[in-house]
């Protein structure tokens, strides 16, 4: 069964934490914040509608009157996620570089959103599809800013460059516990050296790239 259709369960060791809330904070934008961490730490199938309420400091029956279901506070995240990376990288790219590693990577709303992303993808339905295919299309459009900006190289195959791209990515969070693993890098704790020391990895292999391009050639004739 798909994880958007899971049933409720209760949830006894649900956190006591509530999500921060200002003024400015909306019940629905509480909600959704609660569950985008509560996704991103138990997985959409274990994330409940009471914990996220418990989170939320609300209701069950107040979720439940926002956004319906589970797969509706997921698609609500879905939404919220897609929109921040899609802002966030268009930034990135217009800028030319202008940012520094540290302001790249110290946005508050980042390390929730990496960790619901690396829950999410463990999920094998059409919304989880549809998500990957949203990142792929934007990623199409900032990429393409980067090159008008001069900070990313043109090439005669923008698609098949931004859909391996995107599968590197989102594959490294798929498998972040690997990661942890082999190279004590986690992607998803929010530890900001962790996060440094893999954003400076990436960026070496992606400025510098792997191959000499004359032993590819050599190769190639």
């Amino acid at each position: 069964m798909s994880p958007d259709t899971t049933s409720d369960t209760t949830n006894d060791n649900a956190p006591d934490a509530t999500v921060e809330s200002t003024p400015e904070t909306t019940t629905t934008t509480r909600i959704r914040d609660a569950a985008l961490h509560e996704f991103g730490e138990r997985g959409v199938a274990g994330a409940t509608m009471k914990s996220i309420a418990e989170r939320a400091g609300v209701s069950a029956q107040l979720v439940v009157h926002h956004f319906g279901s589970k797969r509706g506070i997921a698609a609500a995240c879905d939404e919220y996620v897609v929109a921040q990376f899609r802002e966030y990288n268009t930034s990135l790219m217009a800028s030319g570089g202008a940012f520094s590693r540290q302001e790249k990577l110290s946005q508050p709303w980042l390390v929730p959103a990496i960790a619901y992303f690396a829950a999410r993808l463990a999920d094998d339905s059409p919304a989880v599809a549809d998500l990957v295919d949203d990142a792929v299309e934007d990623a199409l459009v900032y990429f393409a800013k980067g090159e008008e900006a001069g900070m990313i190289k043109p090439t005669a195959h923008p698609r098949e460059r931004v859909v391996l791209i995107m599968m590197w990515q989102l594959g490294a969070l798929s498998l972040h516990r690997h990661v942890k693993r082999l190279l004590g890098v986690d992607l998803v704790a929010g530890d900001m050296e962790s996060l440094t020391a893999w954003s400076a990895g990436v960026s070496e292999l992606l400025t510098e790239g792997l191959f000499h391009k004359e032993a590819m050639e050599k190769r190639n004739d």
